[in-house]
């Protein structure tokens, strides 16, 4: 008795103490992270204020440059604020919401600068009708500017992971196909596609009436030019492009980010699978840390009115079980 008595009182200090250990763990972890956070803050704020004065130290280079030399020197600024875009666009996974829009207004505003340097020093023709589309180089380098940095995501071939140009058809992957590839998913119309298992990244273009259901991405979730579809998936980013009456079941570690689309819905990830929770593992991040809710608007600046491109879908019109 007096054995099981000591047993006891032995097993409740260790107890105490593995506690106590995954506690330290914890604080660790949490201050770890914090640091981090901080780094990379202090990373993007650094960098992107020297690329930003860059840029305007170019343009006022261009007051006193020879003529010969202004168009060499707008095409440097042009590659320096594709870099500026991208910079941004990277870092969106990390930055608040309220950052984001600060710096969209500098894009805007150092967007603004180039075309007034572009209409004030780049010769303009001598003969045109009226009527006519001014052309020449200096449009050319308004309008590479203005691209949006998803569409200068690199292209990747269907034919290796993914399905393209088909209708009316139930599709499936499972984790074999899938694990740690990127998935494309292109020209589908009135398909039910499932992707069991943990893909790297998922491209979606050009679906109609679709719905998609997808296992954990463990990094991007890019969707473009989608319309009268339903997404189910959970990823650490989602971006959205161009896309118009779409509902989204969703789990996702960072904010949602939306541009040029309209009449989208956002709700909880409520797909379900017996490997499901395996493959968050494999995925790496936190099925606890869910932001459904938290959705970034690029063409909506207001910090005081919500967004009318997306909304929350109402509790009762949610799908529970596919």
């Amino acid at each position: 008795m007096a054995e099981t008595k000591f047993d006891q009182l032995t097993d409740r200090l260790q107890k105490r103490e593995d506690m106590r250990l995954a506690e330290q763990e914890k604080r660790k972890a949490e201050r770890e992270r914090a640091t981090a956070a901080k780094e990379q803050n202090d990373f993007y704020f650094s960098n992107f204020t020297q690329i930003k004065q860059d840029i305007y130290k170019k343009l006022d280079e261009c007051q006193c440059a020879d003529k010969s030399k202004v168009f060499s020197i707008l095409e440097t600024i042009s590659k320096d604020y594709q870099k500026l875009e991208k910079f941004l666009a990277d870092s969106t996974m990390f930055l608040p919401s309220y950052d984001i829009r600060v710096a969209q207004e500098t894009l805007k505003n150092i967007q603004e600068a180039i075309q007034d340097a572009e209409s004030k020093f780049l010769p303009k023709k001598k003969f045109a009708f009226k009527n006519k589309k001014k052309a020449g180089v200096g449009k050319d380098i308004i309008d590479s500017l203005i691209k949006s940095h998803v569409r200068q995501e690199k292209k990747f071939d269907i034919n290796d992971c993914g399905f393209e140009k088909l209708s009316n058809m139930n599709l499936e992957m499972n984790q074999n196909e899938v694990n740690k590839k990127d998935v494309g998913l292109n020209s589908l119309e009135n398909c039910i596609v499932r992707i069991y298992g943990a893909p790297s990244t998922v491209h979606a273009s050009g679906l109609r009436g679709c719905t998609v259901l997808i296992g954990p991405v463990s990094t991007s979730m890019f969707i473009e030019d989608c319309v009268d579809c339903i997404f189910a998936v959970a990823c650490q980013q989602l971006r959205v492009h161009t896309t118009s009456r779409v509902t989204f079941y969703l789990h996702v570690t960072s904010r949602a980010i939306i541009e040029d689309s309209t009449e989208l819905k956002f709700a909880p990830y409520s797909w379900d699978y017996k490997e499901l929770d395996e493959h968050f593992e494999l995925a790496g991040f936190n099925k606890s840390q869910n932001n459904w809710n938290m959705v970034d608007d690029f063409n909506w600046l207001a910090l005081d009115v919500p967004s009318p491109n997306w909304s929350i879908l109402k509790e009762d019109m949610r799908v529970t079980s596919w």
